[in-house]
């Protein structure tokens, strides 16, 4: 399946690769994923930035109920 045109757009358009580059991809796949339409430079970062939050969240949490669930089995 080829990528769209936004996504390998965005992918060539800048050199390097940075976290913040990373959010941005994550952002391009999630948008063009579920058809959303496209948004502006500025909203495409915001939304880089509260995808990136809601991954913390979620790694946070899992990492929290593992260490709870490691230490009721193993007192």
């Amino acid at each position: 399946m080829k990528p769209s045109k936004t996504l390998e757009r965005d992918v060539c358009s800048r050199k390097g690769v940075g976290p913040v580059r990373v959010l941005e991809l994550l952002a391009s796949a999630f948008i063009n994923t579920f058809g959303i339409t496209q948004p502006t430079d500025q909203t495409r970062r915001r939304a880089a930035w509260f995808i990136a939050g809601l991954l913390v969240l979620v790694l946070g949490a899992a990492a929290t109920a593992a260490v709870i669930a490691f230490e009721v089995t193993h007192r």
